[in-house]
């Protein structure tokens, strides 16, 4: 059922992550990276041993009191979605104190219902309740979706992070130089 405002299912429930969601949060952040690797296989990839530690990333965030980790369930407890945010502190920076969201995923077959919205509002009150004014996030270029969703709530590209690797790196700085 659609509450017919904001298209959010009325029979979605929104609440913090417990330890007793771990199987399902390491599935989502595994099927994530998955996600993004199949959006751009030249992106950092998950190491065997960083399926290995997974679920103890997952485990320490859950613990950690400057993380949040939220999820999305239908009325039947299945989690649909999660969300992992941190509040962070760098004296470097201005703001000094700002926010980050990690990870966002909502399977697949529950995407375009204003899930990660909500996620993203769960998130937001974390922040609030911190202080925090200012909020980053991360996501692979080659993937469409993400843009557009992170576009459409109002965020701005304002950093590039790029990779090359060290075989092309000195290639390009061996080859002889043309005017």
């Amino acid at each position: 059922m659609q509450d017919g405002t904001d298209g959010i299912d009325m029979s979605l429930r929104l609440r913090e992550a417990t330890e007793n969601d771990l199987d399902t949060l390491v599935r989502m952040r595994v099927s994530l990276q998955k996600h993004l690797e199949a959006r751009d296989p030249n992106i950092w990839k998950f190491s065997r041993r960083g399926f290995e530690i997974a679920p103890l990333e997952v485990k320490a965030r859950l613990r950690s009191k400057n993380s949040f980790m939220g999820v999305a369930e239908d009325e039947n407890g299945r989690i649909l979605g999660m969300i992992m945010a941190e509040a962070a502190q760098d004296e470097y920076r201005d703001p000094e104190r700002f926010g980050h969201i990690h990870w966002v995923y909502v399977e697949e077959e529950r995407r375009r219902e204003s899930l990660g919205r909500s996620l993203v509002k769960m998130a937001l009150n974390f922040f609030s309740r911190r202080g925090i004014e200012q909020i980053t996030i991360g996501y692979v270029v080659n993937n469409p979706e993400a843009h557009a969703f992170w576009d459409k709530l109002g965020f701005v590209a304002r950093v590039t992070h790029s990779s090359a690797t060290m075989s092309a790196l000195v290639n390009k700085l061996s080859a002889p130089k043309i005017l």
